[in-house]
């Protein structure tokens, strides 16, 4: 049983929503051999790299683009490891196997190609997220399974995070691609809650607000622990499962606070949290 003790030591915002989440029921909301920890409801997450792996054993790739992505995995591999300003063109050739002449072919600098692969990255965690939100029987459901869809994208791509943040600082063109995604994904979020709430956003914009407050929330906490790696944090925080368990409930209590379980309609196929 994970101790989170350590909440106390967090800021008052999470001190206050911690005190609400721990009313909850007590039981989890995913046990391992219920309904929805079945195998077939379960996905199974692997770094980014290995995603791309995958992608290149399309039949159908032409050799060009098999080599475009050869170079984004070694990419996606070596920033895991490698800071983005120690990042070099010549140890991306080595760890694809292609030529450095190859490589401009494709790519016009470290820039380029760290840009082109992290946005891949991004839009390959809006598409985990939206497919982890479907088909949940209920609404904690929902975000217990897209929670852990996030946190495993934390935990299995950490170094892949780190640059993300930095990048977004480094290059204009990657914070506009990564900015509209985001913004894409609290306004469909902010909408689908509108929707089981039965409240528009045009009559209550206060929830899109809501919604990037405690998506920041749950930025942050992840980003201090594997990024950062926080001492406390990885102490007490557990397996990934524990720590989705956590930021799924203080989630919902921080969006949908006293109306949890009473105005909220019951979750529908499809619908995200």
């Amino acid at each position: 049983m994970t101790s989170y003790l350590f909440i106390l030591q967090a800021s008052p915002f999470l001190q206050v929503l911690f005190l609400s989440a721990v009313q909850f029921p007590q039981q989890k909301i995913y046990t391992e051999g219920d309904a929805s920890g079945s195998n077939e409801n379960m996905q199974q997450y692997i770094p980014f790299n290995k995603v791309l792996e995958k992608q290149t054993k399309d039949d159908g790739l032409k050799k060009g683009e098999r080599t475009k992505l050869r170079l984004m995995i070694a990419t996606a591999k070596l920033l895991q490891d490698t800071f983005f300003h120690d990042l070099r063109i010549v140890d991306i050739c080595k760890e694809s196997g292609v030529s450095q002449g190859t490589f401009y072919l494709y790519f016009e600098d470290k820039m380029d190609i760290a840009t082109t692969t992290l946005s891949k990255f991004v839009h390959h965690i809006y598409q985990a997220l939206k497919e982890a939100g479907k088909n949940r029987n209920s609404l904690s459901e929902s975000a217990y399974f897209t929670t852990l869809a996030y946190v495993e994208q934390f935990h299995l791509n950490k170094g892949l995070l780190r640059c993300l943040m930095q990048m977004t600082e480094e290059s204009t063109k990657f914070e506009e691609i990564y900015q509209t995604l985001n913004s894409n994904w609290n306004k469909r979020t902010a909408e689908a809650i509108a929707r089981r709430t039965r409240k528009p956003l045009s009559e209550n914009p206060e929830g899109l607000l809501v919604v990037y407050a405690a998506g920041g929330m749950v930025d942050e906490y992840l980003a201090s622990l594997y990024v950062r790696r926080d001492p406390i944090l990885v102490e007490h925080s557990g397996s990934p499962e524990d720590v989705a368990e956590l930021l799924s409930k203080l989630w919902l209590r921080a969006v949908f606070g006293s109306r949890l379980g009473t105005e909220i309609q019951p979750a529908s196929a499809g619908i995200p949290v």
